[in-house]
């Protein structure tokens, strides 16, 4: 995903919403949008005009990540490489205030049975706290797949939680099922040691003992539905970033 372009489908992560662009003039000929007004009109005598594109900063992102038996390496890479993720929402031409919601692949398919299946819900907890998820029974034997979680996240963060917020659909103060930064501020307590980066690599990892069934897009609809739902503990994390025009022309 490149957060420069327009909102889409990420092919790793499950869904991305909103974009981050950058603030500039361009030029065309003929008529066009007014991006104040939402008319069109003419230009100058050359029938060329400028216009401002508007920013917009605000991404909104579901990793969907399978928790089935075999994906403790996948998830190992993953947290390896959260930090390069961070880094592209971070840097000062992109300068993204960002949410980042996690669910998983199991949503209690007949296929399977026990367990403790998401079923689109935001999951947000420090897989020290739950290393006994990366224990299962393989083909031929115990398999621990444990260092998906025990090489990126440090002892000092099996407790680990998000700070009370308010969200502008629900205004009652309480801990979001989300990592966020707005303006540059997370949702993280003040820790020593403590990133964005480095609580993604403890949040992240959803171990090895979710259903063999794996069910990616209706996850990501269950959470779709969830983000919309009053009640739900992931209401109001979507936002709506679109230009007040798009908001009429899409309904």
């Amino acid at each position: 995903m490149d957060p420069t372009t327009g909102g889409g489908m990420d092919d790793a992560t499950g869904l991305t919403s909103g974009a981050a662009t950058d603030d500039a003039s361009s030029s065309t000929t003929g008529g066009g949008m007014d991006d104040a007004t939402g008319s069109t009109g003419a230009g100058d005598e050359n029938g060329e005009f400028a216009f401002r594109l508007s920013v917009n900063q605000e991404v909104d992102i579901l990793f969907v990540i399978d928790n089935s038996g075999s994906m403790g390496e996948e998830q190992r890479n993953l947290s390896a490489n959260f930090g390069n993720f961070l880094s592209v929402l971070e840097t000062e031409d992109v300068a993204a205030n960002y949410r980042i919601g996690i669910t998983t692949t199991d949503n209690n398919n007949p296929w399977c049975a026990g367990g403790s299946p998401e079923g689109g819900n935001l999951v947000l907890s420090s897989c020290r706290g739950r290393l006994t998820d990366f224990r299962t029974e393989g083909l031929v034997g115990p398999l621990d797949q444990s260092a998906a979680c025990l090489d990126f996240c440090p002892e000092e963060f099996a407790n680990l939680e998000t700070i009370p917020t308010t969200t502008a659909q629900d205004f009652e103060a309480r801990s979001r099922p989300w990592l966020e930064s707005i303006d540059g501020v997370t949702n993280l307590p003040d820790l020593p040691g403590l990133t964005a980066t480095q609580a993604l690599q403890c949040f992240g990892p959803q171990g090895i003992n979710g259903c063999g069934f794996e069910q990616h897009l209706e996850s990501m609809y269950l959470s779709l539905v969830r983000m919309q739902t009053e009640g739900q503990a992931s209401y109001g994390f979507l936002r709506d970033t679109r230009h007040p025009f798009d908001r009429v022309r899409h309904r």
